[in-house]
């Protein structure tokens, strides 16, 4: 299934949420981490100008490839189930690899590692989102009584 437009522009968006997250001690990661998004990427950030109120970032380019490609192996999946998270992040990773992703990053030492906490940060994301999807909503019993309670001694 392919990414549309707005999938993409809410990848982008949980992409600088994951560049918020990532917490490193490295000069060189950081350095490349601070990086603005190329001028061709900079057309999706509306979402991100719309909704920021001072702390949200945009991420860069290779920030998003990575997202694109953990989203795209997120719908690959067939069921969640525990295993789905180590299915997403091998088949992220072997596409990173397969396409040279990696030689993006400018730290050799941690390139890796940081490129598997990218990929293990946006998938958790993703997978409990699609997990709170699939649980049927159901009606919250004590908003229920509550509202009987109030309206029942009028």
């Amino acid at each position: 299934m392919p990414i549309v437009a707005l999938e993409f522009i809410t990848t982008f968006f949980s992409a600088g949420y994951v560049k918020r997250s990532l917490k490193l001690r490295c000069s060189d990661c950081l350095e490349f981490i601070a990086q603005e998004p190329d001028p061709a990427v900079a057309d999706d950030t509306t979402l991100i100008s719309v909704k920021n109120r001072g702390g949200l970032m945009t991420p860069n380019s290779a920030m998003v490839e990575l997202c694109k490609a953990a989203e795209k192996s997120i719908r690959s999946i067939d069921k969640l189930d525990t295993h789905a998270i180590k299915r997403v992040k091998a088949h992220t990773l072997t596409y990173v690899l397969l396409n040279n992703i990696h030689t993006k990053f400018t730290c050799a030492i941690h390139s890796t590692g940081l490129i598997k906490t990218i990929i293990n940060r946006y998938a958790l994301i993703r997978i409990k989102y699609e997990t709170t999807k699939m649980i049927p909503k159901q009606d919250n019993m004590r908003q229920k009584l509550s509202r009987l309670v109030v309206f029942s001694h009028i």
